[in-house]
């Protein structure tokens, strides 16, 4: 009988680097015990995919600078050319940049589908449907959501004009919409907002956001 030993070596190794994988609940604990107790979870519903969040009190941080920290692409792939069935990671590193972050105000998002379980999970979007249309859509609609949760309202006394927003980094301009969603271009790079407007005695106003240095860490 002829025994192929090189198949069983390597379907034992795959087997145990499967069992020592942490269970969705254990990573979900895992992340728990990592969080500041100052936190609740908050599923934010879009039009497509609800989104796992922990943040403070909104009436905490009324009219207060507000940073959101969005999590990496968590354990998509168990190995090279296989598909994780869940993508939540084991380690959370957004959170942990957002633990060393001495700022008072600031939330936490999830990628689609780490976290919850939805009807929408399907692994290409964590695979080769990463920065498909809905997923870009869930932050649009999620930021906007959070914007309404955590006021933040610009006073003039000369009053106020229509706003416009400028996001830039180190090389120039990146987009005029009031909201933008970070990109593996923007690793390593400083990213800020310039809000202006032209208030009623026509006087050109502007105010800078604090800038956001996107930094590439190891899951």
């Amino acid at each position: 009988m002829n025994i192929n030993f090189s198949s069983l070596i390597i379907s034992f190794i795959f087997t145990g680097c499967l069992s020592s994988i942490p269970t969705l609940q254990e990573r979900k604990e895992s992340l728990f015990a990592l969080s500041n107790k100052d936190f609740t979870q908050v599923n934010i519903q879009t039009s497509s995919f609800p989104l796992f969040s922990l943040q403070k009190t909104p009436n905490n941080c009324k009219n207060k600078d507000l940073k959101v920290y969005i999590e990496g692409d968590g354990l998509s792939w168990i190995t090279r050319t296989t598909i994780s069935a869940n993508p939540t990671p084991i380690t959370p590193t957004a959170l942990e940049l957002m633990n060393q972050d001495t700022s008072e105000c600031k939330v936490y998002i999830a990628r689609p589908c780490q976290y919850i379980n939805s009807n929408m999970c399907e692994d290409k979007y964590w695979s080769t449907y990463r920065f498909n249309e809905k997923i870009i859509q869930s932050y649009d609609e999620a930021l906007t959501n959070i914007k309404k949760d955590f006021p933040n309202n610009i006073k003039d006394i000369d009053g106020l004009g229509k706003l416009s927003y400028t996001w830039q980094n180190d090389s120039g301009e990146l987009s005029t919409s009031p909201n933008y969603t970070l990109t593996e271009s923007d690793v390593d790079t400083k990213v800020w907002v310039t809000a202006s407007y032209i208030d009623k005695k026509g006087n050109l106003e502007e105010i800078d956001s604090n800038e956001i240095n996107r930094r590439n860490t190891k899951r």
